[in-house]
């Protein structure tokens, strides 16, 4: 068999996908997460909602206003006729709960909690999409510069091929050096089809917040190198320990509330 037949350069097939493929930077993914998300709309949908709960929490109930006859006769000649038989009572009035202010004030505590875990979950739903986004722009960015290395090799190995048969024909190699050549090539095509497989997969992921079907890593991936100070310096604004201290918060409030519901309202 001729190796030679039917081969393509890798220059040529990078040419041709990158002209179908459009580039994202890792900013531009992170960008795009904060954008139009479903998740994260709905998320300060339930923050407005539980904004606006908490501004009348503390507020008294509403009024109501009351209507009854009382000892109205329904038999008989005097039968509902208020004014045959005495003491007829027809009464109107309006009432108002005025439930005691530790109650109120639990009350409010518990809808403010609400409102502080909402915006704790929005806050860990979007670090959760920001790293699931910015996870896959570095896959992919790692997975095409592994693409271009491994295609760049079986380039090189490829132009080895008729040089081995030729010096085999000649008689100056072996078929078994040959066949070794081969083997190798095998072996990288095996590598570049795994690394074209985490590929798409990354830029399958991507393709969820970046509206592009073949989307492309631009740039360089973000530093490895952790800054301790700034580490420290954003610990307090760390989604996750956010959201911890909400769900307490309203763990508390719930605790201050059923303590509040056992005092006796007056008026």
């Amino acid at each position: 068999m001729d190796w030679r037949i039917g081969w393509v350069p890798f220059s040529a097939l990078l040419a041709a996908q990158t002209a179908q493929a459009q580039s994202v930077g890792y900013e531009e993914a992170l960008a795009a997460v904060r954008g139009e998300q479903p998740v994260l709309e709905a998320g300060a949908l339930r923050v407005q909602s539980r904004r606006e709960a908490a501004e009348a929490a503390d507020e008294l109930p509403d009024p109501r206003v009351r209507a009854g006859i009382m000892n109205l006769p329904v038999t008989g000649p005097a039968a509902f006729d208020p004014d045959r038989q005495l003491p007829t009572q027809i009464a109107i009035g309006i009432e108002q709960e005025i439930p005691n202010l530790a109650r109120r004030r639990a009350r409010f505590g518990v809808a403010s909690s609400e409102v502080r875990l909402a915006e704790a979950r929005l806050g860990m739903a979007e670090r959760i999409l920001l790293a699931d986004a910015g996870t896959a722009w570095v896959r992919l960015h790692y997975a095409q510069a592994r693409l271009h290395l491994a295609q760049g090799a079986l380039d090189e190995l490829r132009a080895f091929v008729p040089v081995a048969n030729s010096a085999v024909a000649s008689g100056s190699a072996r078929p078994a050096e040959s066949l070794a050549i081969r083997r190798e090539l095998l072996g990288i095509e095996d590598a570049i089809t795994a690394i074209e497989a985490e590929r798409d997969a990354a830029q399958a992921q991507i393709s969820r917040y970046v509206p592009l079907a073949d989307p492309v890593a631009l740039g360089a991936a973000p530093s490895a190198v952790l800054d301790q100070e700034r580490l420290r310096f954003e610990l307090e604004s760390n989604p996750e320990i956010l959201l911890a201290d909400a769900e307490r918060g309203r763990a508390e409030a719930g605790v201050a509330l059923a303590r509040a519901e056992k005092r006796p309202d007056f008026g």
